[in-house]
């Protein structure tokens, strides 16, 4: 089942192509990656300069290192098509995802903590292709 994202509750990803531009990625190309591994019981990415770090919750019987090669692989497969260059991902295991308790707050699967104004390379429409990491 495909997890809703609403609107501009989630940030949008800006990865490089090949060709140095910066392109936007939406975030239900990372949310269908990781959710079609049953490992995975709840996940967030969150870009940094440089990296994606992907933040998993695994189910009881899973083994991390074997959950980060099947994350890795879904991401390149995924990210080919734009002929993105992905960057270093870093992994995180927690045992659950802290959530904030105001009434409007709602949990992002997709955090970008780079500064919001975007070089004049970027790409002004988002994809709806999955992207290939390299």
């Amino acid at each position: 089942m495909a997890r809703s994202i609403d609107g501009r509750s989630e940030d949008l990803i800006y990865l490089e192509n090949r060709q140095g531009r910066l392109v936007p990625v939406h975030p239900i190309l990372f949310a269908q990656s990781l959710e079609a591994l049953p490992e995975v019981r709840e996940d967030q990415v969150v870009q940094e300069p440089g990296r994606l770090l992907v933040r998993l919750a695994l189910r009881s019987e899973s083994v991390a290192e074997r959950v980060e090669e099947k994350v890795r692989a879904r991401f390149k497969e995924g990210l080919g098509g734009q002929e993105i260059e992905c960057p270093r991902l870093d992994y995180e295991f927690v045992d659950r995802f802290e959530r904030d308790r105001s009434a409007n707050a709602k949990f992002k699967f997709v955090v970008s903590n780079l500064r919001r104004a975007q070089p004049a390379s970027v790409d002004a429409e988002p994809s709806n292709r999955i992207v290939r990491c390299g």
